[in-house]
């Protein structure tokens, strides 16, 4: 059953762990805009610019041969509000997950930003 797996508002550049290993979403909600966000568009103030990224990741010790985190690509927060989706790479009828057991970030300067991951574990 999935349950929240992060909820945090964080700033900067950081990681944590996660409470489960498969993530299904991943939300956010800029609260506090930096200097360097943006609104590129007059029309749309949901989209901005300048927010950061998250990614999320796996610790690579247990192999034996790396040691430390490794990180899949970043994700660009540029909504106020928004939501990354597991993409659909499942035959069945279940919905799609990711493998990750941690989380990174890197926000511009002076931005923070309500992170919440919702998953499970396997």
């Amino acid at each position: 059953m999935p349950f929240t797996t992060f909820d945090d508002t964080v700033s900067g550049s950081g990681a944590a762990d996660l409470g489960g290993n498969r993530v299904y979403y991943v939300s956010w909600n800029v609260t506090v805009d930096g200097p360097r966000v943006r609104q590129p568009t007059e029309e749309d103030s949901d989209h901005l610019n300048g927010v950061g990224y998250f990614a999320l990741g796996n610790v690579l010790d247990s192999g034996g041969v790396f040691t430390g985190d490794g990180w899949d690509e970043e994700h660009w927060m540029n909504w106020r509000q928004g939501q990354w989706i597991c993409p659909p790479g499942e035959v069945g009828t279940s919905f799609s997950r990711a493998i990750a057991e941690r989380i990174h970030w890197g926000l511009s300067a002076g931005t923070s930003v309500h992170l919440v991951v919702l998953g499970d574990n396997e």
